[in-house]
């Protein structure tokens, strides 16, 4: 008989099957979701945080606890590095519930050292080694040895918290010991960093660097992000240390991408501790009060949530007992939930309020640090600014007086150094001229030097006050009528005895007047106003058509060591001290000192001060024993009336090396062209601009070169001299008061061969130009056929190998060309005749027409080895209409007529 199953009864029995299958189904798949969020934990945070969380949420509405427990033990240490601890406090506590209801000592004990982790990062230590003190007995008891390890690790950087290195040392120690007895790498590269962090902190730095390297080594064999960032951290941390900013900033920015990567706020917010420090200490003050702020907002946000979680701590413990006494009896639950929820406000309340004040108190707090930070911020800023400015002034004054002190030694010591019965006269001008000029820059500095110090006094004398002026003035005339200057003196006829320092009033007339002419071009008008106001004040004006002083510039001219123009190209030589001076000696006479400028236009600087008029006797002045020469500050005058050190009787020689000579400073110009004139045939410039164009017009053998000039200065011209075909070649020397490194390096950047420092003798002038063009000759010989082959393969610089280069291409291109001559390929490649001329001859010494027949005779060559080409053809095809001509020019070249070359070289 068939019986017929009913179906409910089917259902009855097959449901549960299915049920139970679809829960092992998804045990499983959950199981290996958290094996998944957990090898993720250390590389991608994101990833496992969602992965966990999904876990957990599907576990809990499948009620398996077992997965549920597992979920919650990895979302501890996720939230923990997001700084989200109410989060990671929750998930840590529900944990270790399950894991107890289920028996499972060994992750009880694992999860109490998550605790003591998470409340080591919110900074409450107590409660942190109290965890791992449960964990420990737990260990202990059931001997989990790999436990132990991580436990004591733990111990020592509380330890290390509290300041106690030695016992945190020896923790760290002991976990070490087990971690390498059972191989377990991660623990090792643990305890390896935190080893190091304890050296580190005890000052021992060699040590801290070789423990955090093993513990790096280790995280990257592992791929563990987290602890390549900390490695990073303490990186970063030993280096700010050691006061290496700049190394503690490339590992600052290797944590902050790893924080970044990990998503780890707590990591980002320890690095952003650091970064304000270290820009601050590089100078970098705008950035350091960025990363200021960013920390104080990270930090506000972690506090924050820090206090949400004691708050949600309390709730919670509450909502514990609460339910533990409904367990009890469900009535006495009743009763008491009233009195509870009573008693929760009663208490809840207050201490919020209070927690309200102390969470307002602390915000203050934090407030007034940040603007505490802030305000020294500011003033490490305006002090660091100040510095700078300080150093940059102090650089550029020592530049300057190193020039303004060189140069004028350079002249005195060159002419002694030189062996000669008898120094010449106008030699003996020159020399006294910048002695001179010497030692009025040094009468200067100890002015300023008395002044600053009081010893400087007014001394006053009476003297004849219209007169003395006058013939102050009087003394430049000769220098406008030499610079073409109309000189314009309005002084009052009428004599006024007063009492007055001398030595005061002339500086400031003198240093006045220098100015108004330094400044003022070629025809142009400097005026001095004299008047006596009231019978009691000088009021003395000098004015000029000059160029005038930048309105952003006159508050600061009468600063000391001040240039308006600071440029190594300036037109105006000078120290900066004059004006300063100036200002110093009438402040003494209790008088004032003003500027009237416009730029372009000229200046007008006036000086008052007060006058006691005398009515008696006055004590005559001698005018030249206070007056100092004029040749001292201007010497190009003295050379404009003595220019004996220019001029020769001696013919240029055509056999001489052409020298091209730059230099702005005319004695200097003309001493070393009169003791050059006998070497070399000379061209002269006054500045870089001047000798650029004599460069590309003249093509020299050798250039010798100032650096610093008006127009344009010594590095400028190399580099420009560098990059022009006609005049790469050139071998450059450097003139230069500058006796710095970096000068030196920059020089050589741009391409010049020598550097010579001032004072110079023209011996080793000589010498370092002959070696030069000795130099220059050796790469002419052994280049001269070799660079016409393969101009690619000779070491020349870039420019000279394109420049041969495009010859040959020309040249090849118009082989056949039978019109093709010298001046259509200086025409092609855009150089007169003579440049072209020069420039060959410097590179492979051979005029144009030889260069032009060697690339014919080198194609010649290459048809001869050709099957089946006549001479005939090999010469016709070459360019050559003269068959007689080409076997002689060819045996000039190779040594051997065509017929013999062909034959050679087909055995």
């Amino acid at each position: 008989m068939n019986r017929r199953w009913h179906p409910l009864l089917l259902v009855c029995c097959f449901l549960p099957i299915y049920l139970l299958g679809q829960a092992n189904l998804n045990a499983d798949s959950l199981s290996a979701a958290l094996d998944r969020a957990s090898a993720l934990w250390g590389t991608q945070p994101v990833e496992a945080l969602e992965l966990a969380e999904w876990a957990l949420e599907k576990a809990t509405e499948l009620d398996l606890p077992d997965q549920q427990a597992s979920a919650n033990k990895i979302l501890t240490r996720l939230y923990a590095e997001q700084g989200n601890y109410v989060a990671a406090t929750q998930s840590g506590l529900a944990a270790i519930r399950l894991f107890e209801q289920k028996g499972d000592t060994k992750q009880v004990c694992r999860m109490l050292v998550y605790m003591g982790v998470l409340y080591r990062y919110q900074l409450q230590l107590d409660q942190s080694i109290d965890y791992y003190r449960q964990a420990e007995e737990l260990a202990v008891t059931h001997d989990y040895d790999t436990l132990k390890a991580s436990i004591w690790g733990n111990m020592g950087n509380v330890f290390h918290d509290q300041g106690d290195y030695d016992r945190a040392l020896e923790y760290h120690q002991r976990s070490l010991e087990i971690n390498t007895a059972f191989n377990n790498r991660q623990g090792m590269a643990n305890s390896y960093h935190n080893i190091g962090l304890v050296y580190r902190i005890q000052k021992e730095y060699d040590k801290a660097i070789e423990y955090y390297e093993k513990s790096r080594i280790i995280d990257q064999e592992v791929g563990n992000l987290r602890n390549i960032g900390l490695s990073y951290l303490e990186f970063t941390a030993l280096h700010i240390e050691m006061g290496e900013y700049e190394e503690a900033l490339g590992y600052a920015e290797q944590t902050r991408e790893i924080a970044d990567q990990i998503a780890s706020d707590r990591l980002r917010s320890q690095v952003l501790g650091y970064l304000p420090l270290i820009h601050a200490s590089l100078g970098n003050t705008e950035l350091a009060l960025d990363y200021f702020h960013n920390y104080r907002d990270l930090s506000d946000s972690l506090q924050a949530d820090a206090l949400s979680q004691q708050i949600a701590e309390m709730q919670t413990r509450y909502g514990v007992d609460q339910q533990q006494k409904e367990l009890d009896t469900q009535e006495a639950a009743l009763k008491q939930q009233r009195w509870l929820i009573i008693g929760l406000l009663a208490l809840l309340l207050p201490g919020l309020f209070i927690a309200y004040l102390l969470f307002n108190r602390y915000k203050l707090r934090q407030r007034n640090r940040q603007l505490q930070l802030e305000n020294q911020q500011f003033r490490l800023s305006a002090d660091l600014k100040e510095q700078q400015n300080l150093d940059q002034m102090k650089s550029r004054f020592f530049a300057n007086i190193s020039h303004e002190f060189r140069t004028p030694l350079n002249l005195i010591l060159a002419p002694l150094e030189q062996e000669r019965p008898a120094i010449p006269k106008a030699e003996i001008g020159m020399m006294r001229r910048n002695a001179q000029r010497l030692l009025r820059l040094v009468n200067q500095l100890l002015d300023l030097a008395r002044i600053e110090g009081g010893l400087m006094k007014v001394e006053k004398r009476d003297l004849e006050l219209a007169s003395y002026i006058s013939n102050i003035a009087r003394a430049f005339l000769p220098l406008a009528e030499s610079k073409n200057i109309h000189f314009q003196m309005d002084i009052p006829e009428r004599d006024y005895i007063a009492a007055v320092d001398v030595d005061k009033l002339e500086k400031i007339i003198y240093n006045l007047l220098s100015n108004a002419f330094k400044f003022t071009p070629e025809g142009g008008k400097v005026t001095i106003h004299v008047a006596i106001e009231g019978g009691r004040l000088l009021r003395l004006s000098v004015s000029d058509t000059g160029i005038g002083i930048p309105e952003a510039d006159r508050e600061r001219i009468f600063e000391r060591f001040y240039q308006v123009d600071e440029s190594s190209t300036r037109a105006y030589e000078g120290t900066g001290i004059g004006l300063a001076l100036i200002k110093e000696l009438v402040d003494m006479q209790e008088g004032q000192i003003s500027v009237d400028s416009q730029s372009g236009k000229g200046s007008t600087f006036t000086v008052i001060i007060p006058l006691e008029m005398k009515n008696g006797e006055h004590q005559e002045i001698a005018m030249e024993s206070v007056l100092p020469e004029l040749n001292a500050i201007y010497p190009e005058v003295g050379s404009a009336v003595s220019n004996e050190l220019t001029t020769t009787d001696k013919p240029p020689v055509a056999d001489l090396p052409l020298l091209l000579l730059v230099e702005d400073n005319a004695d200097l110009r003309n001493y070393v062209s009169a003791q050059l004139a006998d070497k070399f045939q000379l061209l002269v410039a006054v500045h870089g601009r001047q000798g650029l164009e004599m460069a590309r017009e003249q093509v020299p053998d050798v250039i010798v070169t100032d650096v610093m000039m008006p127009e344009m200065d010594g590095l400028q011209l190399t580099k420009k001299l560098r990059s022009d075909q006609r005049t790469s070649h050139i071998p450059i020397l450097l003139l230069t008061a500058r006796d710095d490194g970096a000068t030196k390096i920059k020089g050589f950047e741009t391409g010049a061969e020598q550097y010579l420092v001032k004072p110079f003798g023209i011996d080793e002038l000589t010498a370092r130009v002959n070696s030069l063009l000795s130099q220059r000759d050796l790469l002419r010989q052994k280049f001269s056929r070799e660079v016409v082959l393969q101009p690619e393969s000779v070491s020349m610089n870039d420019h000279d190998a394109e420049f041969l280069q495009e010859l040959i291409g020309i040249i090849e291109e118009n082989i056949e060309n039978e019109s093709f001559t010298v001046e259509y390929l200086q025409r092609e490649i855009g150089m007169s005749r003579m440049q072209l001329h020069r420039k060959l001859k410097a590179l492979v010494n051979q005029s144009a027409s030889e260069f032009i027949r060697s690339i014919k005779l080198k194609r010649a060559a290459q048809i001869l080895l050709q099957p089946g080409i006549q001479i005939t053809e090999a010469a016709y095809q070459s360019g050559f209409n003269h068959l007689s001509y080409f076997a002689k020019c060819f045996k000039e070249q190779y040594g051997l007529s065509p017929s013999e070359y062909r034959t050679a070289n087909e055995n």
